[in-house]
């Protein structure tokens, strides 16, 4: 039935067209759509009318069935046993009901995405899919030595953290967050009254990045408490659990990603959630992620692509030169911030830069910025200090600056942000304030044509290397091919992620927009 002449000839419709592709995908031969055709996601759809919330989940059928149907499916059968020989009378209709349902919504919701003129953006969401069918397919290669060496290695830190602090205070280590919290109360001092709190609760914030302050109090505790907190999340996130989900068929780990699960169209990623890679905590453990046998990974990152977007928006002059001279950004904003030569930019002055460029561009006021700093990068900055490098990144950047309020006083006019080129947008009355913030309106625009760029770039990259893709992460895609083939399909993939950009980004400088790294692991390609 699915090799059928008929079936191939239709225009199919489903939700969440990605799972059901990766299914007919697994049992057929490879393809890009049943029939030639795209298919029709309405879960992609549904997302650029309804609003996705915070990781997708007002794109479920049920939510798009109330919303636009005004239906309520029953979902009992949801999590039945569907790898049962036979399944029930009740789960084949529970299935075909799905179906029913997607066919009914799709006319509706196109529609309303030809109406909302974001056509673009669904098309390019659903020219993703079958990439991402196939890249879920064919899986991660995992090295299991390797992951059980570095667990072992964080259950160790885990160990001598907690052993630290016993022989500091004589007390058992807080483990709990209520623990934690009682730690802080004790140890903040005069920084109590003003320490920040949970928005949900009230409660004190125990976020890295507050604990982190304690340092500067000199809290001789907040060492070990820091590295015990760090290595639990460690062991909990990517110990034992992500040896787990290897599959025993495969010997590789199936990752999924949720395409344009963001409110700007970027990708999330679950079982495990790659976009929370322990890169700062444990940068040696991309280690894990290998090649098969006779096999490499390549590697391909656009550089500072975000600021190179917020160039292209702004249309600045300064920053686009910097690009196209083929100049540092970071070191070009601590020479200003500074006020030194370029040349005379010490590697410190570079480093404190970044939080200032990537902050400034995301609209944060000097609080965060500060915060940041300190968290990301361990530069301390006061308030003050943070206000005054924002100030003089504005004032190199002038046109960036003039821009941001442009375009603050346009989205707060209407109460939706759109990204420029595939009319993706988002609503002030999807927010739990009902409303955008001004951080959002500066935000949004430069993710969301960074995301319609890694869309365009996987979708290409499917079509020319068909099957090479295993891994799609933030700005960075991963491919593994044979080791005689890494020469052509590292020059593919580069060409690729320069082309994605220039089609996203018309008459951007595009030097140096793509950097290539082979290695037998993640780590060796993602460093050379």
């Amino acid at each position: 039935m699915l090799a059928s002449r008929c079936l191939r000839q239709q225009r199919l419709v489903a939700h969440n067209a990605p799972f059901e592709l990766a299914f007919l995908r697994h049992h057929t031969k490879p393809i890009a759509g049943v029939a030639g055709h795209p298919v029709e996601c309405t879960a992609q759809a549904a997302g650029l009318v309804l609003g996705v919330g915070h990781a997708g989940e007002r794109r479920s059928l049920a939510s798009v069935a109330s919303a636009r149907l005004k239906l309520d499916p029953p979902k009992e059968l949801q999590t039945s046993d569907w790898s049962a020989p036979r399944l029930s009378p009740g789960q084949l209709a529970y299935a075909a009901s799905d179906a029913v349902l997607a066919w009914k919504l799709w006319p509706n919701l196109r529609a309303e995405i030809i109406s909302r003129r974001c056509t673009t953006a669904y098309e390019l969401q659903r020219g993703a899919i079958p990439a991402v069918a196939d890249m879920e397919l064919r899986g991660l290669g995992f090295d299991p030595v390797e992951h059980t060496r570095q667990v072992e290695a964080w259950s160790r830190n885990l160990a001598d953290a907690r052993h630290q602090y016993v022989e500091m205070t004589g007390k058992a280590p807080p483990t709990k967050p209520a623990e934690v919290r009682n730690w802080v109360a004790a140890v903040a001092g005069e920084r109590l009254p003003t320490w920040p709190r949970s928005e949900k609760t009230g409660e004190l914030s125990i976020e890295r990045k507050h604990l982190k302050r304690l340092a500067l109090a000199e809290v001789a505790t907040v060492k070990p408490v820091l590295s015990m907190l760090a290595m639990e999340k460690l062991i909990s996130t990517f110990g034992p659990k992500l040896a787990d989900m290897v599959s025993p068929a495969t010997g590789r780990i199936h990752c999924r990603y949720n395409i344009g699960a963001a409110k700007s169209g970027r990708f999330t990623s679950s079982n495990p959630n790659l976009q929370q890679l322990p890169a700062a905590r444990a940068p040696e453990f991309r280690r894990c992620i290998v090649a098969a046998p006779g096999n490499v990974l390549i590697s391909c990152d656009w550089s500072q692509v975000e600021m190179r977007a917020a160039a292209w928006l702004s249309k600045d002059r300064v920053l686009t030169r910097v690009y196209e001279e083929g100049r540092d950004l970071h070191r070009e904003t601590a020479a200003a911030i500074a006020r030194v030569p370029y040349a005379a930019v010490t590697a410190a002055q570079r480093q404190a830069a970044k939080p200032v460029n990537f902050g400034a561009i995301y609209g944060i006021g000097p609080v965060t910025l500060a915060e940041d700093a300190f968290d990301n990068y361990e530069i301390e900055l006061t308030e003050q200090e943070a206000q005054q490098a924002l100030d003089r990144f504005f004032q190199t950047y002038g046109g960036y600056n003039d821009w941001r309020w442009d375009h603050w006083r346009r989205v707060k006019a209407v109460n939706r942000v759109v990204v420029p080129g595939s009319g993706r947008t988002v609503e002030g009355v999807w927010e739990p304030e009902g409303r955008i913030r001004f951080p959002q309106a500066c935000n949004i625009p430069i993710q969301g044509m960074c995301a319609d760029a890694m869309l365009r770039a996987i979708a290409l990259l499917f079509r020319r290397l068909r099957g090479a893709m295993v891994a799609c992460l933030h700005d960075e895609i991963l491919i593994e091919v044979a080791e005689d083939d890494a020469d052509r399909a590292g020059v593919v993939l580069e060409e690729v992620m320069t082309e994605a950009f220039a089609l996203t980004f018309p008459g951007a400088p595009i030097a140096g927009v793509a950097e290539v790294g082979v290695g037998r692991n993640w780590m060796e390609a993602k460093s050379g």
